[in-house]
């Protein structure tokens, strides 16, 4: 006797379509639609509860985790791109650090990649509002680590609000290390206001700072701008710059590396 089809239910029909237009980057309704068995109006259903979680951005015809001016792509598709150029500042990074210090690290998805080079620095003090760092470091002997609290924030994975912006502000750190979603000339932006207020605050905390961040980010644009290159002391950019970026950041005194992916 032939089994019946297992039922597909609502909750995890969300989970197929969001893991398929993450794989993809864009997917058509129709062709949503015709992988689940559901109608075009129960795609459209879905696509708009994904839209309100922040997860995923309803345009013309389908479905989108590209970023936009507006929306900001959700931290594990984020985390799959640029891995070679965002793994390489990292490691820039890690070699301006030093034992005792005290670092401030934003939840950005290049800088999660300094979770396997801060043990190499031991002892060091870690301060973040990312729990993808606060998750990797927090049974790690000889890190001191301070996890910022606040409202969780799953399109970020970090947590965010006013709890966690009072909380750096009671902070004193010696180095920060941050990126962002889009850099436009030498001001630097980001979609979500609550994330942009935690960087902002970050930067009035710390002694010294370092903005990295791969090629891909720069000539883009964000809703909120919230700082400007020129407050950073050193920045580490992975991959290939185009001339006309390569010549403004020269021209405006930017202290800028370019860093190669086997530095």
């Amino acid at each position: 006797m032939a089994k019946r089809p297992r039922e597909v239910t609502p909750e995890s029909r969300l989970n197929v379509i969001l893991e398929h237009v993450m794989a993809e980057g864009f997917v058509s309704v129709d062709e949503l639609a015709k992988r689940l068995g559901v109608s075009r109006m129960t795609v459209h259903r879905d696509l708009d509860r994904l839209e309100r979680k922040g997860l995923l951005r309803k345009v013309r015809g389908g479905a989108s985790v590209e970023p936009s001016v507006v929306f900001e792509s959700n931290f594990h598709y984020r985390s799959q791109l640029a891995t070679i150029e965002k793994r390489a500042v990292a490691r820039a990074a890690a070699r301006l650090l030093e034992p005792g210090q005290a670092v401030m690290i934003d939840d950005s998805t290049t800088t999660s990649f300094l979770a396997e080079l801060l043990p190499e620095l031991v002892p060091i003090t870690v301060i973040t509002n990312g729990l993808t760092l606060i998750n990797e470091l927090r049974d790690i002997r000889g890190i001191n680590l301070i996890a910022l609290g606040g409202n969780y924030n799953h399109v970020n994975n970090a947590f965010t609000g006013i709890l966690c912006e009072q909380a750096i502000q009671t902070l004193r750190a010696d180095v920060l290390l941050m990126s962002t979603s889009a850099v436009h000339g030498t001001s630097l932006y980001h979609q979500d206001e609550h994330a942009a207020k935690i960087k902002r605050a970050m930067i009035d905390s710390c002694a010294q700072r370092i903005f990295l961040v791969d090629a891909s980010k720069f000539e883009k644009s964000a809703l909120i701008r919230f700082a400007d290159l020129r407050e950073f002391d050193k920045v580490l950019i992975g991959g290939m710059l185009n001339e006309r970026v390569f010549e403004e950041l020269s021209d405006k005194q930017i202290p800028f590396e370019v860093v190669t992916p086997d530095a």
